[in-house]
């Protein structure tokens, strides 16, 4: 998987012939290669999950919040002195698409980053404050008197949508709880306590063991097998949210520090999450973004918990977690961070190229 996108100017092909160009598309009259090194660069910046063809030029991109798209290079004229840059959007939020286009887009044409953009961690890319404090939204929203109530009627529908045995339902219910663990998108009161719901309690904590079958790499099936209706697709995106559920839920009660005692009292942790963490952080080559989600929940496991650091100085995490830092540092900067901060909480020296 090659670090940059090595693109010459003879791969291009010239724009089609009443070929409709997206609107998210940029004329630049430099040479293909400078402009494939920028856009890679680019999204190594922003942490976006990127595959790539030379021939012809293309790249399949996906976000940490799950917006996918695609860019293609073309020549703009037959001396292959200008280059088409064009990105459709296939799925994911129409927003976060075109706030990530026009970084893009910048930067192929060598223009400088937002670099407070592309550090943004704490809100969505299109949002400049939470939710709870858009002005415009202040007489909507209601006042949570009873923050336990309230989290508890979200959670029940939420888990409703997420047993239905409607796959549509099912990634709906999972997009409610990763809304639900958030702060920014909820209430800090309503997040701490859905989290805790999800988390904490009993050995017998039936949602979290759902849940975390989800995060298994590869457990669940690649092909249609219910009625037609779910893809590849929707396993993937299934398995995505999971990711984010548990990074928030943890994140939560981590700052909540009600963590490190669940950890050390409930074997569930080092013997079902922590493994399946691992597992899909060793697979960051395949999917950096699930990476960075299973970094993030193994963080603030490693900082709360002394059983959690000799488990993982005692087998193969620590290996894991370089070769992730290795790999985000070529392709992913979110990753590499989050996994320098698990080997910096480990007490390992990190890994710099």
């Amino acid at each position: 998987m090659p670090s940059v996108w090595d693109v010459k100017g003879g791969d291009l092909e010239r724009v089609p012939l009443n070929f409709p160009l997206e609107r998210t598309h940029r004329k630049i009259g430099e040479k293909a290669s400078v402009v494939a090194k920028r856009i890679s660069k680019s999204l190594l910046e922003l942490s976006v999950e990127a595959y790539y063809d030379s021939n012809p030029p293309r790249a399949k991109c996906r976000t940490s919040d799950y917006v996918e798209f695609r860019i293609h290079l073309y020549s703009g004229r037959e001396n292959g002195e200008q280059v088409v840059v064009e990105l459709q959007r296939r799925s994911g939020s129409s927003p976060s698409f075109i706030h990530t286009c026009r970084q893009i887009l910048n930067a192929a044409e060598g223009k400088t980053q937002d670099k407070t953009a592309l550090k943004a961690r704490s809100m969505p890319p299109f949002m400049v404050v939470p939710i709870s404090q858009m002005k415009c939204l202040q007489s909507a929203i209601p006042k949570l008197d009873h923050p336990d109530v309230e989290a508890a009627s979200c959670f029940v529908r939420a888990i409703d949508m997420f047993r239905s045995n409607r796959p549509d339902l099912n990634v709906l219910g999972l997009e409610d709880l990763c809304v639900l663990t958030d702060p920014v998108k909820t209430s800090p009161a309503v997040a701490i306590r859905v989290s805790k719901h999800i988390l904490l309690g009993s050995e017998k904590n039936l949602i979290r063991d759902e849940i975390r079958l989800l995060t298994d790499p590869g457990d669940v099936p690649p092909e249609t097998v219910v009625n037609d209706e779910v893809s590849s697709k929707h396993s993937e995106k299934l398995h995505h949210l999971a990711l984010c559920v548990f990074a928030n839920a943890v994140n939560m009660c981590f700052e909540d520090s009600c963590l490190g005692g669940a950890v050390e009292e409930q074997k569930w942790f080092s013997d079902n999450l922590i493994p399946c963490l691992v597992r899909n952080i060793n697979l960051a080559s395949k999917s950096a973004s699930n990476a960075y989600h299973a970094a993030r929940c193994l963080q603030c496991l490693i900082s709360s918990s002394n059983v959690v650091r000799q488990l993982l100085t005692s087998n193969i995490g620590v290996g894991t977690l370089k070769r992730a830092q290795e790999f985000g540092e070529a392709r992913h900067e979110l990753l590499a961070d989050e996994a320098q901060q698990c080997l910096s909480a480990l007490n390992i020296h990190p890994v710099f190229t």
